[in-house]
């Protein structure tokens, strides 16, 4: 009688743990019994397939920080030998890497067909073209200020550099030198 009645609770305790597997096996990270005070076999596969559903939550919610491009999310594998830990990192900091791309290249092609308006749009009169296109150049860069010279002649023949447009903090200015 004692061996059926033990035979019985290791073959439930069997059970519920292969539920827990099984479960895990479908990709659900919820556990349905808990085992964690038990100091036998059974607490120590439970415990030891805890640590496992904290990580795949970990990395699931690693995974939807990224699907929402949040690249600068930090994310720790649980070790060296973490195949699918080490394989998202490697993938948040690639599409981290072509985001910034992105962004530099859509950066400059906007910044082009800016000044391409600006050009077209712009009096064919250099000054006011100088001023228009070191007004936009500074806005666009997000500097403060910026200035644009030119090479002229002087009645002698030399070379001199002439102020033609000084822009800086938000205000076109005019500085004699």
């Amino acid at each position: 009688l004692n061996s059926y009645v033990l035979i019985r609770i290791i073959s439930r305790l069997i059970n519920a743990m292969k539920e827990i597997i099984l479960e895990l096996g479908r990709g659900g990270l919820k556990m349905k019994y808990d085992f964690s005070k038990r100091t036998d076999e059974i607490g120590d596969m439970y415990n030891a397939i805890q640590g496992l559903t904290i990580g795949l939550q970990k990395k699931s919610d690693f995974s939807q920080h990224i699907g929402q491009g949040d690249y600068d999310c930090p994310f720790e594998p649980l070790s060296k030998k973490d195949v699918l830990g080490n394989a998202l990192r490697t993938m948040r900091d690639n599409l981290k890497r072509v985001a910034d791309e992105d962004r530099i290249r859509r950066w400059a092609n906007e910044g082009i067909a800016s000044f391409a308006d600006l050009m077209r749009d712009t009096s064919k009169d250099v000054n006011s073209l100088a001023k228009a296109v070191l007004k936009g150049v500074v806005e666009y860069l997000e500097v403060n200020q910026g200035g644009i010279y030119l090479v002229s002649e002087t009645a002698e023949g030399e070379h001199e550099l002439k102020q033609t447009a000084f822009y800086g903090w938000n205000k076109e200015r005019i500085i004699k030198k």
